[in-house]
C-alpha cells in the first residue's frame, strides 16, 4: 500500500495486531508524516497505530527478499 502510493520509495513494513512499524529510506520528516497521514486515511486507525522509522537500507537476501527478522 505504501510503495503504491509513495513512487521510488524504498520501504518495508512489520508489526502486530495493534501497531505497525513502517521503514522507509528517505529520511524526511515531511515524508514521515504524508506516510502516516496516509495510512491514517486508508485504515481509519489512529496516528499512534503506526511508527515511521528510518534506515539507511532495507536488508534483503541475495534473491532480493525482504529480512524482515532484521528490522526488528
Amino acid at each position: 500500500m505504501v510503495k503504491n502510493r509513495f513512487e521510488g520509495l524504498e520501504c518495508a513494513c512489520t508489526g502486530v495486531d495493534d501497531h505497525m512499524d513502517v521503514y522507509v529510506t528517505e529520511p524526511s520528516e515531511e515524508k514521515r508524516d504524508e506516510i502516516r497521514a496516509y495510512l491514517e486515511e486508508q485504515t481509519r486507525l489512529h496516528g499512534k497505530a503506526f511508527t515511521v522509522r528510518f534506515i539507511e537500507e532495507i536488508p534483503k537476501n541475495e534473491a532480493g527478499k525482504t529480512l524482515y527478522k532484521e528490522l526488528k
